[in-house]
């Protein structure tokens, strides 16, 4: 796939819609708390359970992927290929962070980016 063409001034409107579409996202999601025991004891993790979110954005030369990668919000992924945005808001949160991740990707994809959300519990 052909990476789209940018201005720098497209590319800094780009990312900062992709990231406030995440941190929106991540807000409005409301966590299914869980229930931890120590089979004596019980607490309720109010943000629900714990987990990581990534965006991975492809081509990795394409010019939001070096973009993000010169301001330190993407690295190169040797895994999948491209590179990958780890999504550090909302603490452990995997929900939220999972919301963030779909949201962020949708912006760029709309914008015609390749690019997919992953998430998993840890």
């Amino acid at each position: 796939m052909t990476s789209p063409k940018f201005t720098p001034n497209e590319l800094d409107e780009l990312i900062t819609r992709a990231f406030d579409a995440g941190h929106s996202a991540g807000l409005q999601c409301t966590p299914t708390p869980m229930g931890v025991t120590d089979g004596t004891q019980r607490w309720v993790v109010e943000s629900g359970p714990c987990g990581f979110a990534w965006i991975n954005i492809k081509p990795a030369h394409g010019k939001l992927a070096k973009a993000l990668v010169a301001r330190s919000l993407a690295q190169k992924d040797s895994w999948e290929g491209g590179v990958t945005v780890w999504v550090s808001h909302f603490d452990q949160s995997w929900e939220r962070k999972r919301a963030f991740a779909q949201a962020f990707a949708q912006v760029l994809r709309d914008a015609g980016v390749q690019a997919r959300a992953g998430d998993r519990l840890d």
